[in-house]
Parts: C-alpha cells; structure tokens; sequence
C-alpha cells in the first residue's frame, strides 16, 4: 500500500509540473533585461505561443515577417547627438535565463509608451501583464529622477467596449484624451 501512495504521489507531482512549470519548490531568478527592439528567435517564439494560444492565431499568422514588422522595426530613429536612452526597446522578462515575457516599449522625451505584451501562456497563472505595468510604472518613476520631463506612462488606446483593453481602467489616477477635442480628462 506505501508502494502505491508514493507511485500515486509521483503522479500528481508529474501532472502539477506539466500544468505549471514553476511547480518544484525552489529559489528562481526573476530578471528584466531591457534591450533594443530586434529580432530574436526566442523573443519571437514566445510570441508565437502567446499569439496561437491566447489570441487564437492561426500558425501561418504569426510569420516571422509580420512580428518583425509589428514590433521589431520602429519609427524611432535616435539623432546622432541624442541620448541612447530614448527610442523603442524590448525588455526580457527572464525566469532563470529562459524568456517567459516580453514588453516592447517606446521611451520618448515626456512618457513610457507600452506598445505590447506578450508572455508564454505556460506563466499566465504569473499574472506577467499586471507585474509589466507595475515595473514600467517604476521605470517612469526611476527615470524622472534623471529626466525630469519624462513622467507619464502610456497605456495605448483605450476602447472601452473592447474586452481585451478593459484592464487599462484599473490603473489609477488616469486621464483619456478626448478623440474630438484632444484634451485630456481624469478617469
């Protein structure tokens, strides 16, 4: 009877590692490595999990070209006198050196713009997208100690009968820009 507890024991260990990857008990590294928007093969494949599993994309939809264009290549193009420190980047959201997360950025003179968020759906339970927002507020609030213009993080577009964005009224204090008049107002 011990022999078979420990066999059924087993089991349930290899079913709770299969459904959640951070199952065994033991101290991990959590890191955010922010570079240049590039491609990479590991970012990319990250987004093809996410893209198939969470958006339900079709596999011939998520081309390399398409990522590429969608958040690899920017408009920003730095001055040769500016500062490195503005343009558009990816940050790596790594647990023990393995990509688990993505946030593409543009960091512009006044604001964090947070282009897009993507995550391997195996670390969803992570709640990454929330941690994302929380971080790159920190980030602007880091950063204006150094630039002190640089104070606001942008959330994107906000369409409130759009499911998918309805999250972005969690935050708080915010404001929405007005599409008629282009003037901004608590929310």
């Amino acid at each position: 009877q011990l022999q078979q507890q420990q066999q059924q024991q087993q089991e349930e260990d290899e079913e709770k590692k299969e459904l959640n990857p951070l199952y065994e008990k033991r101290r991990r590294t959590f890191q955010v490595e922010q570079v240049p928007a590039a491609f990479s093969e590991a970012s990319y494949a990250v987004y093809r999990k996410y893209q198939m599993t969470v958006h339900k994309d079709k596999e011939e939809d998520c081309k390399r070209s398409g990522y590429t264009r969608f958040l690899c290549n920017s408009p920003l193009v730095p001055d040769d006198d500016s500062d490195a420190f503005f343009g558009s980047f990816h940050q790596l959201y790594k647990i023990d050196g393995e990509i688990v997360a993505v946030a593409v950025i543009d960091v512009l003179p006044k604001c964090l713009s947070s282009v897009y968020f993507f995550y391997d759906p195996a670390y969803e339970f992570l709640g990454l997208g929330k941690v994302s927002a929380l971080l790159e507020i920190d980030w602007v609030r880091r950063a204006s100690a150094t630039y002190p213009e640089l104070t606001y993080y942008y959330m994107g577009f906000y369409v409130h009968t759009c499911p998918k964005m309805r999250y972005k009224a969690q935050y708080a204090p915010s404001e929405l820009l007005c599409p008629r008049r282009f003037t901004w107002h608590p929310y």
